[in-house]
């Protein structure tokens, strides 16, 4: 699993784009209006959400929820606050709604088969799941922000844009580019762009749907088939924006030349041995290591190489080639067809496997 620096350049003005948006968006289901009764709006006259008409309110909101989400400070916390800051504050919400009531107790009864409902529950059952929808619609990620085109104010095409991350964030086996295509009329429409994993599930934590830091770019092998709707907690698993293990997870190998036969090993290595368990935890759950024994015809390239060259391979290159001024990253990425610098991983597939494995391997 790679790290994502929320420093970035990059980030902060997705991050800054994200909150602007989907703030106005908000406001817009809540039909939010300010101490004195009138309709808020952001100070952007030309604002594509504050300006329009064409978002409807989410009819009869519960009161509880319009008060909790009128208030801007939690709003802005909310779409904007980091993953141990949103965890934090879904809890609180449910205090709010439901004092008394467990926040994962709620979800397990609107989870439930109607026939499997316990007395107590099937009283608390539709006030729970009007709550739920409410956030649902409000938050409303499948039909704004999932399904808004490239052409229009904001989407996730334009998030997956302004992150500018090339690689899947989990496996960093595929890419995960944004591109658009023209349509009639010279319009931009939908071609490719990676999938938005919810880290937080939205089935779980619906308040969370639209959260910056919630939303992780993918491919859809990581995303649908191997993550899915897993619960995942702070305290058992790595996040992408809070944890750079990179140095804590290594690439090796086992090679049984009788038979040209190769497997991959991924294990991890820290001094912390909580840290320790929740990387375990999330190679496990990813299958990382399953997935890279997949790619044995890559591996064995690498060996092959090894063969071929005794000495640091990237050496004997610029020996061949004194003429042409490379520098060691760009000589690197020319030969592997991957980046040197850990910072640089998530450009192209298969760096810090490769990375790994050549180290391994003395090749370079």
């Amino acid at each position: 699993m790679l790290f994502i620096d929320s420093t970035h350049p990059d980030m902060q003005f997705a991050l800054n784009e994200h909150y602007k948006y989907v703030r106005c968006y908000v406001w817009k289901k809540l039909d939010a209006k300010d101490a004195g009764g009138a309709i808020k709006k952001c100070l952007d006259p030309g604002c594509p959400i504050c300006t329009k008409n064409n978002i409807d309110p989410y009819p009869n909101i519960p009161i509880d929820i319009y008060k909790y989400l009128n208030d801007d400070t939690l709003l802005e916390l909310l779409i904007c606050g980091t993953p141990e800051e949103i965890s934090a504050i879904n809890l609180y919400f449910w205090e709010l709604i439901f004092p008394g009531l467990e926040y994962h107790s709620c979800i397990e009864i609107v989870n439930k088969k109607h026939d499997q409902l316990k007395n107590d529950e099937r009283l608390f059952y539709p006030v729970i799941k009007s709550k739920i929808d409410a956030l649902t619609k409000i938050f409303n990620y499948k039909g704004w922000f999932d399904a808004n085109k490239p052409s229009g104010y904001y989407s996730a095409y334009h998030l997956a844009t302004y992150l500018n991350l090339r690689s899947c964030v989990y496996c960093n086996r595929t890419y995960t580019l944004t591109q658009f295509k023209t349509e009639d009329g010279a319009k931009i429409g939908k071609l490719l762009r990676p999938q938005f994993d919810h880290w937080f599930p939205q089935e779980h934590f619906p308040l969370l749907a639209l959260s910056f830091f919630n939303l992780v770019p993918s491919c859809s092998i990581c995303n649908s088939s191997v993550k899915g709707r897993k619960k995942f907690s702070l305290s058992d698993y790595i996040h992408p924006y809070v944890d750079n293990i990179t140095d804590s997870i290594l690439f090796s190998f086992t090679y049984r030349e009788s038979i040209d036969s190769v497997k991959v090993e991924l294990t991890a290595l820290n001094d912390d041995a909580t840290l320790q368990k929740r990387i375990d935890n999330t190679l496990q759950d990813f299958h990382l290591e399953e997935m890279y024994n997949a790619h044995e015809p890559e591996l064995l390239d690498l060996i092959k190489l090894k063969q071929a060259y005794s000495d640091n391979y990237l050496k004997t290159l610029r020996n061949a080639f004194p003429g042409i001024k490379l520098t060691d990253n760009e000589m690197y990425r020319l030969a592997f067809g991957v980046e040197l610098d850990p910072k640089n991983f998530q450009k192209r597939p298969f760096s810090k496997f490769k990375y790994d494995i050549l180290r391994e391997l003395k090749v370079i």
